[in-house]
């Protein structure tokens, strides 16, 4: 039997890899990214914010229009990885149980593409399944 050890590129080991380990959750974070004064922003970067939860929680869809690429946690729940300029889908779906009713809820975005001029997001109520909006021919 053959036993693998370390992380294998081709069947070939990998020296000197690092390995982070993200709070999505947003607790650890969170503390540290509010501040008046904001670094410069290298990418990958994680941002993280916090926003008073529905009194009522219904089914909505996480809309990433203006950010690049990454992956978007809700309450350290890993809602799935964006990429609205390329798809297959611009919206990501949020159930309803995943938010907070009535109390602060956690949204951490793993941006590792560009940072948009306007850090915002937006839960919007319509999913948008358009795809990508680049036009791309592929050649064989």
């Amino acid at each position: 039997s053959t036993q693998s050890t370390g992380i294998l590129v081709n069947g070939q080991p990998v020296h000197y890899a690092q390995v982070w380990v993200l709070d999505l959750t947003g607790k650890e974070m969170l503390p540290k990214l509010i501040s008046e004064k904001q670094p410069p922003v290298i990418l990958p970067a994680l941002f993280c914010g916090q926003f008073q939860g529905p009194v009522k929680s219904l089914d909505t869809f996480f809309d990433p229009s203006g950010w690049g690429h990454g992956f978007v946690s809700l309450n350290g729940i890993n809602l799935g990885r964006y990429w609205p300029d390329v798809g297959p889908q611009v919206t990501l779906y949020a159930p309803g149980v995943y938010f907070n009713q009535n109390k602060l809820n956690t949204i951490c975005l793993l941006e590792i593409e560009r940072i948009p001029s306007k850090l915002t997001v937006s839960f919007v109520k319509k999913s948008n399944l358009g795809g990508s909006t680049i036009d791309q021919s592929l050649n064989f």
